[in-house]
């Protein structure tokens, strides 16, 4: 079990190779986006961006939004902490069946587990998670030597099929168990998802120990149907999702063509990894899975071009956040923080750094923040914008608020002087509020007022130069 750091380079998923022609880093332009004078009037002329309230957009709903985490017994007050900060819907974690039963019939929930300089209590972490009121996305990467067919490049990775069924559906049946009847867990907010990335052959990534061992599509369904079964004998409200294919949709299809296998799962879900900002894959996925009448949660992505890191990661964040939003498609980022003994890659993606570094945030741990206390709840509605610009814009009528995510990745004209124009806003003057959403809320925001015209629109200038981001909020 002290072989327990060779595991964590193997844990990141496959499919995140590096684009062809990897794209330059972006020079980052420092500039926070300032705003119009302290009180200003509606202006007149034509708008670059208009906001349409009395619009409301014909787009999906997202149906959650939550990150991928982690967690170590010494920190867990600094990590409760940031999970509560980011406010996530879901949490995803990898159940790590070596470490809860190492050996057959002997479950080690409360038991802490080595974890290369810090230790990890299942126990402490389901609590937590339950206190702090979260979807659990439980996820089963791996098997333990002892249940899988073949053996792995450690011991606490052997990938599947298990050589009995029956030992597999005890594992998910006392974790489950374990959940609702010890820890409390409501039912309602665990998710099930099974298997991780089937279709990464093994040998695909050299980074990462394939989770599947020659895929046989018929023990992947005997899989998923025993995992259901068990699940829905613990409780009918925990949900069965999958089948977190990393690479292609092909699997996905194939399982979903069959009306018996579709219905082993309540939710659909899927990896991809890409490079620079085209996202056209990632969203023309999931716009082909949501055909399926099923939510479709994203539970792993990322740029292998700027990753999580600096200026450049947390803009790539902020423009992907907003179109994952419109598709309907629930976004779960990868992962919450680095860890000593990790590649790379799976660094790279963290939003904090590990505990050698005091846990400090990234710019991009400020962009799931923000964008996670603004945006969820919040009606779309139509939005305008220029060309190379990236808008999403929203209401909540019941606060009579509105609200704009905006990131210029290439919109040049007038310096980067934005005129926005605002229609449908009920009332005679706005407070206008605009924050960065790259920094901390701590760091405060511009405000100024702006009365409407005679058309009853407000027209006002920002400063939002290229490859910035701002979240503008208007109240009464």
């Amino acid at each position: 079990m002290k072989r327990f750091l060779a595991l964590f380079p193997l844990l990141l998923s496959a499919c995140a190779a590096a684009p062809a022609s990897p794209a330059a880093t972006p020079t980052p332009v420092p500039t926070v986006p300032a705003a119009a004078p302290v009180s200003t009037p509606s202006l007149d002329g034509p708008a670059d961006l208009t906001l349409l309230l009395d619009m409301p957009a014909a787009r999906p709903a997202s149906p959650a939004y939550g990150i991928n985490g982690w967690w170590s017994d010494e920190d867990a007050a600094l990590l409760t902490e940031r999970y509560a900060e980011l406010a996530p819907q879901v949490v995803r974690l990898p159940l790590l069946a070596a470490i809860v039963e190492p050996e057959a019939g002997v479950f080690a929930f409360e038991q802490p587990f080595d974890a290369g300089g810090r230790h990890l209590t299942y126990a402490r972490w389901f609590a937590a998670l339950r206190d702090l009121g979260v979807e659990m996305m439980l996820y089963i990467p791996y098997l333990p030597e002892w249940m899988a067919k073949r053996p792995g490049p450690t011991p606490l990775t052997a990938p599947y099929p298990p050589t009995d069924l029956e030992a597999y559906a005890e594992l998910v049946r006392v974790t489950l168990r374990y959940l609702v009847e010890d820890i409390g867990y409501p039912p309602e907010r665990i998710i099930l998802e099974p298997v991780n990335e089937p279709d990464l052959e093994c040998g695909g990534d050299p980074s990462v120990s394939c989770f599947w061992s020659g895929t046989d599509f018929a023990a992947l369904t005997a899989v998923i149907q025993v995992a259901h079964r068990e699940a829905k004998a613990v409780n009918p409200k925990i949900r069965i999702a999958g089948l977190a294919t990393c690479c292609t949709h092909a699997m996905l299809d194939r399982f979903m063509e069959v009306p018996e296998r579709a219905a082993l799962l309540d939710i659909i879900s899927y990896h991809d990894y890409t490079g620079g900002y085209s996202i056209g894959r990632v969203l023309d996925t999931g716009n082909h899975l949501r055909a399926y009448g099923k939510p479709v949660y994203l539970d792993e992505y990322g740029s292998t071009t700027y990753w999580s890191d600096g200026r450049e990661g947390a803009l790539w964040h902020a423009a992907v956040l907003p179109q994952l939003w419109e598709h309907g498609l629930a976004p779960i980022q990868f992962s919450l923080s680095e860890w000593p003994g990790m590649h790379a890659g799976y660094n790279h993606l963290g939003l904090m750094r590990d505990w050698n570094a005091d846990w400090q945030v990234k710019p991009a741990y400020y962009v799931y923040r923000n964008f996670y206390a603004a945006i969820p709840g919040a009606q779309a509605v139509e939005t305008r914008p220029p060309e190379g610009m990236i808008a999403w814009g929203g209401r909540h009528p019941e606060e009579d608020t509105a609200l704009l995510w905006l990131v210029n990745g290439t919109w040049e004209e007038k310096g980067g002087e934005l005129t926005l124009e605002v229609r449908g806003w009920p009332a005679k003057s706005a407070l206008v509020e605009m924050q960065a959403p790259l920094q901390s809320p701590a760091e405060g925001a511009t405000t100024f007022r702006v009365t409407a015209n005679p058309d009853g629109n407000l027209i006002f200038k920002v400063t939002l130069p290229p490859l910035s981001a701002a979240l503008v909020r208007l109240t009464p």
